[in-house]
């Protein structure tokens, strides 16, 4: 049993080192392609152009809405889908970082239940 707390603590102590490193280490262009980022300007362009228009132009407007607000959408999931890409790599760390808590505290209790026995 002292050899199995003895792993779990280790194990933990790996894993919340992990979490320590892991965001720092990641590759920042292996989260966003530089296609997604192309599709973003585009996008953030056409919004721009579309209210840069809207602003000049007094006719009919359904038109131009429904589009405008096509192009407000793909704008927003494509950010939305960038920032997810930011988080992931601390979304990540996190979760390593919780494992590492309970594998370390799970090595602490089997440790004390070891020597409550021996």
């Amino acid at each position: 049993m002292k050899i199995l707390s003895a792993v779990c603590i280790s194990l933990g102590i790996f894993l919340m080192l992990s979490a320590f490193v892991y965001p720092r280490t990641v590759n920042t262009e292996s989260l966003w392609s530089e296609e997604q980022a192309m599709e973003r300007m585009e996008a953030g362009y056409a919004i721009h152009n579309m209210s840069h228009d809207h602003g000049h132009d007094h006719g009919d407007k359904s038109h131009d809405e429904n589009s405008e607000n096509d192009a407000i959408e793909k704008y927003t999931k494509i950010q939305a889908d960038l920032d997810e890409a930011r988080e992931r790599p601390w979304r990540i760390a996190s979760r390593l970082k919780w494992l590492g808590i309970a594998a370390t505290g799970l090595g602490f209790g089997l440790y004390y239940l070891s020597r409550g026995n021996g």
